[in-house]
């Protein structure tokens, strides 16, 4: 099995094999209205869900501090009691 490095934005390198490996959904296209845009986006929801079962989107217009505060607020909700 392969092995591929990945590095997000402001965080640390970690190595990813392919059975790790989250497909990433560029939206830009199909929010912008172009060709084909809306079938291949599908194609690719369908294959990450099918084949995967996650996906990461890029491009999709909700603004950084409101992904941070949804990140926020489902770590203060796991770390509830049980």
């Amino acid at each position: 099995m392969s092995s591929r490095r990945y590095r997000a934005p402001g965080r640390q390198e970690c190595r990813m094999t392919d059975t790790e490996i989250i497909p990433v959904i560029d939206l830009g296209p199909y929010l912008a209205g172009a060709s084909g845009a809306i079938d291949r986006t599908a194609g690719e929801v369908r294959f990450a869900l099918t084949e995967i079962g996650f996906y990461f989107i890029v491009n999709h217009g909700v603004p950084s501090g409101q992904v941070r505060e949804v990140f926020r607020q489902v770590a203060r909700f796991h770390a509830q009691p049980l």
